[in-house]
């Protein structure tokens, strides 16, 4: 195992401690109240899985029982998850006053200018 390889090991194990604290403590939140709230717990979980799965294969192999199921679900629900949490994020009321909201704004004003001086 290179130096690469060794210090990818310890990120990943530094990192799964947290990402599974995170859905831990945050599923005895009301996260299920708003759609940003639900969607933060979906990709948490995404999250967490993933790295478990990265987690497990340094700990069993790269072949192990069910891994291409749980890799499936893994990578379901994160996207689940971070789609969820872009549409919310589009969805919520503030987000009229930020990009690309204000930049289709911004562009609609400039083209109509330009209609009009012609």
């Amino acid at each position: 195992m290179n130096a690469l390889d060794l210090a990818a090991q310890i990120l990943l194990i530094t990192c799964v401690v947290p990402v599974n604290l995170y859905v831990l403590f945050y599923a005895f939140r009301p996260f299920w109240v708003t759609p940003q709230g639900r969607a933060l717990m979906i990709k948490a979980a995404g999250n967490a899985v993933l790295l478990d799965l990265g987690l497990s294969v340094v700990i069993f192999g790269p072949d192990y029982m069910l891994r291409p199921y749980v890799r499936i679900a893994a990578f379901t629900l994160f996207g689940i998850g971070i789609w969820y949490l872009f549409i919310a994020l589009m969805r919520s009321p503030a987000s009229r006053d930020y990009p690309p909201y204000t930049w289709w704004a911004a562009l609609k004003r400039a083209l109509g200018r330009q209609l009009i001086d012609r």
